[in-house]
C-alpha cells in the first residue's frame, strides 16, 4: 500500500542518483525512498509543515520532561553507541564496530563537521541521532533509541531539537538519507517532517554475463532473525567481522 504522502506531494517524488540520468532504460538494480527537508523556511514555517501526529509527539515530549543536548564529544558517541547497539538487535542487524563511530569522531565530530543529539528522560539517555553537516548542507546518518521508552517521543524531540541546531548554524537543506521500498514505518517518520520524497535508483552490470543485473535489498530476511535472538557479545563480534572494511 502507497504511504500518505502528506504535505510533501507525490508531485516531489523524482529520481536520483545511481546513474539513473545517463541510464534512463536501464532497470534499477536496487531501488529505495530519499527525503529531504528544505529549511529555508524557517523554524515557523518548518513547524507548519509538520504532520499533526508529530506535533503532538514533540509537546508528549516536552510534558513527559524529556530533554535534549547537543554534543560532539567522544562520552556522547559511547551514549549514542549504547542506544545504536539496542536498535541494531531490534533491526535483527548486527552493530558496527564501536572504532567505526571513533573514526566518525576524530574525522567528523571534533572536525566541527558534525553533531550528536541525545534525548534524556530522568537523566537516562533514551534516544539520539548522529548527523553530518558540509556548507549549508546536513546529513541525518544515524538514529538510535531504548525501545523501553518509547511511550515519552524522545527520537521526535531529538529530530526537531537537531532541524533547529541545523537552523541556527545556517544549514539550507537536511537529507534524511535513504530509505528501503518496503519499510513504511520509516517511510512515515521522514515524510511527518515534512521532507520531499524522490527515488534513489541505482544500476548494476555484471561483467561475467556481459548485462545490468538486480539485485535483492538484504536489510531484511531470515539472517534478521538470527541476530535478533543472538546474545549481545556475539552480535557486536560479528559486527566486527562484517564491517571490518567500513571502519
Amino acid at each position: 500500500m502507497r504511504a500518505n504522502l502528506g504535505k510533501a506531494g507525490a508531485e516531489n517524488i523524482s529520481n536520483f542518483g545511481g546513474g539513473r540520468e545517463l541510464l534512463r532504460e536501464v532497470p534499477a538494480s536496487l531501488s529505495f525512498y530519499g527525503h529531504a527537508l528544505d529549511l529555508t523556511a524557517g523554524e515557523d514555517g518548518l513547524l507548519s509543515r509538520l504532520e499533526s501526529s508529530v506535533r503532538r509527539a514533540i509537546r508528549k515530549a516536552e510534558r513527559a520532561g524529556v530533554t535534549v543536548e547537543v554534543l560532539q564529544s567522544l562520552e556522547a558517541v559511547r551514549i549514542f553507541y549504547a542506544l545504536q547497539c539496542l536498535t541494531r538487535k531490534k533491526h535483527g542487524m548486527p552493530p558496527q564496530p564501536f572504532r567505526f563511530f571513533l573514526n566518525i569522531h576524530r574525522h567528523i565530530l571534533s572536525q566541527n563537521l558534525g553533531m550528536v543529539v541525545l534525548a534524556r528522560h530522568q537523566g537516562r539517555p533514551v534516544a539520539g541521532a548522529v548527523y553530518f553537516n558540509f556548507g549549508d548542507q546536513a546529513i541525518y546518518k544515524f538514529g538510535a533509541s531504548d525501545e523501553t521508552y518509547q511511550d515519552v517521543r524522545g527520537g521526535n524531540l531529538v529530530m526537531w531539537a537537531a532541524i533547529k541546531e541545523h537552523l541556527r548554524r545556517g544549514a539550507k537543506r537536511l537529507d534524511f538519507g535513504r530509505t528501503s521500498i518496503g519499510n513504511e514505518g520509516l517511510r512515515r517518520f521522514k515524510l511527518g517532517w515534512g521532507t520531499a520524497e524522490h527515488r534513489i535508483e541505482y544500476m548494476k552490470f555484471d561483467l561475467r554475463k556481459n548485462e545490468f543485473v538486480t539485485d535483492v535489498d538484504g536489510t531484511a530476511g531470515w539472517h534478521t532473525q538470527v541476530f535478533r535472538r543472538m546474545p549481545d557479545c556475539l552480535a557486536r563480534t560479528a559486527g566486527m567481522v562484517l564491517y571490518k572494511h567500513w571502519a
